[in-house]
């Protein structure tokens, strides 16, 4: 288990999902494509629900998967290559143990790349079966380009078997990305792709919020690009919570 102060084992834990949720089978289509590709890059703005795509996807499809949740400290390489090997060695004990003691001799990029070199072998050693490995908010860590080549390193050298995906709110710039493309190694999610539907907020708000939409607030959801957001939130929990079949303020969730 985890000991080293830098590490915050919390990170690990990937969300979970609400028990009222709405299918998505074309979202859940999408996704699907991941154990496909080395690496997924699902970029979008907040509020277009990618964490909880990624894990209602995990869930529903029971793949193996490690999950790591960026924060802003993680921007430092040394603290960002600790929580990629804990990630992995939390439910597998024998990856990592070569990587970390190169971490701990030296805190130095050559070290580092090492460590990641090391963390490829154990991967083909010890992760037999198909997994994900969900770097979750990776834009928080990926604003120091060290951070890019460690985890451009990471998906050049590491085994089939392991799948990354990158859910983040920026454009990537890893250097491989036009390789990675041209050989059809990358699976790139787009907002568009995670956009509700127009029946999908029908759906929705008849399902899990009980809440008929008039024509007006409907219009009001459905806007080209958007995920369902706050928009029209007032308006809709005030004439929604008049009816006595429907959901009140209280209970609505975003």
């Amino acid at each position: 288990m985890a000991r080293d102060p830098l590490v915050v084992r919390t990170k690990f834990l990937s969300p979970v999902p609400r028990k009222q949720l709405l299918k998505r089978p074309g979202l859940m289509r999408v996704l699907d494509q991941i154990v496909h590709h080395p690496v997924t890059i699902l970029r979008a703005g907040p509020g277009y629900g990618k964490s909880t795509g990624l894990a209602v996807y995990l869930a529903d499809r029971r793949v193996p998967s490690f999950w790591y949740s960026v924060g802003e400290p993680d921007s430092d390489p040394h603290i960002f290559v600790l929580h990629l090997v804990w990630a992995l060695r939390i439910t597998h004990p024998a990856v990592g143990s070569q990587a970390l003691v190169l971490l701990e001799g030296d805190h130095d990029c050559a070290a580092r790349r090492n460590a990641i070199d090391s963390l490829a072998n154990d991967i083909l050693d010890h992760i037999p079966e198909d997994s994900v490995f969900v770097i979750d908010d990776y834009h928080l860590a990926a604003r120091n380009p060290e951070v890019n080549e460690i985890v451009e390193r990471l998906i050049n050298t590491m085994p089939p078997k392991l799948h990354v995906v990158l859910s983040t709110r920026k454009k990537s710039s890893f250097e491989s990305l036009a390789r990675w493309r041209v050989k059809g190694e990358v699976l790139e999610v787009s907002e568009k792709d995670l956009a509700f539907t127009s029946d999908e907020i029908r759906d929705l708000f008849l399902g899990p919020y009980d809440c008929s939409l008039t024509a007006e607030q409907f219009s009001c959801y459905a806007l080209p690009g958007l995920w369902v957001r706050v928009r029209c939130r007032a308006s809709l929990m005030t004439r929604c919570s008049s009816g006595p079949s429907r959901t009140s303020p209280g209970r609505l969730q975003w």
